[in-house]
Parts: C-alpha cells; sequence; structure tokens
C-alpha cells in the first residue's frame, strides 16, 4: 500500500449510550485516542456517570434521551456501553 498525502480520512461522529464503568475505563479511552472520531453526545440516565465520562474524554453535548442520539442527523455511528 502506498502512501498519498493527498488523501486523508475524514472524522467519524459519534454518540455513546451508557457512560457506566465500562465506558470510561475502555471505550472512551479508545474514543480519546483515535484522531479520526469526534464524540458528539453522551447519553446517560446518571448526570454523575457523565461528568465522570467528561473528565475522561471530551464531547460536546450530553442528554438523558436516547433520542437525542438518535434523531441527530450529524451522529454517523453509536457506541452502546
Amino acid at each position: 500500500i502506498l502512501y498519498d498525502p493527498k488523501f486523508t480520512m475524514k472524522k467519524t461522529t459519534l454518540g455513546l449510550i451508557g457512560a457506566g464503568y465500562l465506558a470510561r475505563k475502555q471505550h472512551l479511552p479508545n474514543i480519546r485516542r483515535s484522531s479520526l472520531i469526534h464524540l458528539k453526545t453522551v447519553c446517560d440516565l446518571d448526570l454523575g456517570a457523565i461528568e465522570a465520562a467528561r473528565a475522561v474524554c471530551p464531547f460536546d453535548h450530553s442528554t438523558q434521551e436516547i433520542e437525542t442520539i438518535l434523531r441527530d442527523p450529524e451522529i454517523e455511528g453509536v457506541v452502546i456501553a
């Protein structure tokens, strides 16, 4: 495979449903390390879990309503943790 400097990959915009232990210890650190992922929205019923997730990985919005993520046309994929 040859490298073409003109080729750039577009970031994928994701939402995360569930900000519990597994999300904070596995999914969010991996998302944070990737230069190809933009985490837009995190959803959890527990506001404390959302704030703990924010300390692990930055994101734009938070919600307690799953529909907010599912209806967002900018979100291209969803991680369910």
